[in-house]
């Protein structure tokens, strides 16, 4: 990475269902202002004019709520907003003394409801107590950039995995090339097909009937078939023709294909369930939240936030 990640880190442990239990404080961010139980309490340019990570209306709102042990933060935020907003929410609501946050966004028609178990969170950096050539850690870390996706790990970096703003993959020869779109088989239900090396299959022929494959959602290789529906089977088919279809491979499937791949390789690695993400200021929120849902749905079920420092 070119820039540093900020050592302050919101550790994530992620968690499958969330129960409106205890006292919920409801976090509202709606263009230009923030509301905490549906009472304006800043707008978010007072926000970007703080400094530091606390936001001070926020915090006298959080604090005067009268916690309870399961006291929660509910944010309620839109994906256009910037990664720095979420970030600075999500921490005070951890330097507030909140533990469980639960992030709500819509994302191109899709609902994403993320539970997030906070732990205690320190204004000051926090320092890994390991190395990062220790052989039995993998330190996992993406990056998301502007245009790109990029993955550290046990001291090395994969290639970076560039974007086009509709965030599909681009082909580089280098950084100031402009790219070519790489184009991926899709199934009907929008899965990309991956072939029995796990080679992104870039041919319709390839996914005719019959042909055996995989897909990057599942990783498990499957017969494709018209007519059938047996368990882990998808009709492909569509009055009896092939209803595959040949489109823009998304930027989070090729992050899927890498990070099903690294879960496999390193499954007996101490922190193999861990990850750092760390993003731009200027970012938006719905390409964080959708490197979350990649991430967890790939085995990395503890994500930690950091931000790039200048």
């Amino acid at each position: 990475m070119t820039r540093k990640a900020a050592i302050f880190v919101l550790a994530l442990a992620y968690t499958f269902s969330f129960a409106q239990k205890g006292n919920v404080l409801l976090i509202k961010v709606e263009q230009n202002t923030i509301f905490a139980d549906n009472k304006k309490i800043t707008s978010t340019t007072s926000v970007y004019n703080q400094n530091g990570l606390i936001i001070e209306p926020l915090m006298k709102a959080l604090k005067s709520k009268g916690k309870t042990t399961d006291s929660k933060c509910q944010i309620q935020i839109e994906p256009n907003q910037s990664y720095d907003l979420l970030f600075k929410i999500i921490a005070t609501c951890g330097t507030s003394g909140y533990t469980d946050v639960n992030l709500i966004t819509k994302i191109d028609g899709k609902n994403y409801n993320e539970p997030i178990m906070l732990s205690k969170i320190d204004d000051k950096p926090k320092i890994k107590k390991y190395s990062e050539d220790d052989l039995n850690l993998l330190n996992l870390t993406t990056a998301v950039g502007e245009d790109f996706i990029e993955i550290w790990a046990r001291g090395g970096s994969l290639p970076k995995i560039f974007h086009n703003k509709e965030m599909q993959v681009l082909w580089k020869e280098s950084e100031e090339d402009p790219g070519k779109i790489e184009m991926s088989v899709y199934s009907p239900k929008d899965s990309a097909y991956i072939d029995g090396v796990g080679d992104f299959i870039t041919n319709i022929s390839l996914a005719k009937p019959g042909s055996t494959v995989s897909t990057v959602a599942e990783n498990s290789a499957r017969k494709l078939a018209c007519g059938q529906s047996a368990p882990g089977i998808e009709d492909i088919c569509v009055n009896g023709k092939s209803a595959v279809t040949l489109k823009p491979r998304s930027v989070y499937d090729q992050l899927a294909k890498w990070l099903v791949r690294i879960h496999s390789r390193f499954i007996d690695l101490h922190d193999i369930d861990e990850m750092v993400i760390v993003a731009e200021d200027e970012i938006k929120i719905s390409t964080v939240i959708q490197t979350m849902y990649v991430a967890r749905t790939s085995g990395f079920t503890k994500i930690n936030l950091a931000k790039l420092a200048p």
